[in-house]
């Protein structure tokens, strides 16, 4: 499992765009290949720059804040996420009555829309 963006930055989730600038280019500096040579250093750099990627972009960050990982790989569709969760939380057209069975199952975005084998009877 990929590590919290927060963390890889060492910053808060409440930070502004001047912290993650701040904490972005110190670690970078610290990091880079070209002063730092050495795989383990050279992962380390692309997950900084991954995690400044997005939480630098307010679109990006907003989603990565509301789905998590899963907002990063390519082709999420948030609003489709959200109708998935919506519908999970029992507001799926059933006027919140409670239809669907069982509470407490949890299904990812993957299983439903990604191939997932799980049994859901």
């Amino acid at each position: 499992m990929a590590r919290d963006l927060y963390e890889v930055l060492g910053v808060p989730k409440t930070a502004d765009e001047n912290v993650i600038k701040k904490a972005f280019r110190k670690l970078a500096g610290k990091y880079h290949p070209d002063k730092n040579p050495g795989k383990e250093n050279e992962a380390r750099f692309k997950e900084i720059n991954r995690a400044n990627e997005v939480l630098s972009n307010k679109e990006k960050r907003a989603l990565y804040d509301e789905f998590g990982e899963e907002s990063l790989s390519q082709g999420f569709d948030a609003e489709r996420a959200r109708m998935v969760r919506n519908y999970s939380r029992g507001g799926g057209g059933m006027g919140g009555m409670g239809g669907g069975g069982p509470r407490g199952r949890s299904v990812s975005f993957q299983d439903i829309f990604g191939g997932g084998t799980g049994d859901f009877s």
